[in-house]
């Protein structure tokens, strides 16, 4: 993947965490709200992994001694 597929997977994931918090809100009965609550812990924690992957990127790597980009 790479850097820029890495930032439109986040805006995803966020929109769909956003999403679900205003179905979450909407939501007249608790019925339903422990699954939606751990739906959108799930995105968040997904959205971190992400983030982590997408900064790896961001730092120069090196290889055989040399810095590469």
């Amino acid at each position: 993947m790479t850097k820029r597929q890495l930032e439109e997977v986040c805006v995803l994931l966020q929109d769909a965490a956003n999403d679900l918090e205003t179905v979450l809100s909407g939501m007249p009965m608790p019925a339903g709200r422990a699954d939606l609550n751990e739906a959108i812990g799930t995105i968040m924690e997904t959205l971190r992994l992400v983030a982590s992957a997408h900064a790896r990127l961001e730092q120069p790597q090196i290889h055989g001694g040399a810095l590469t980009d």
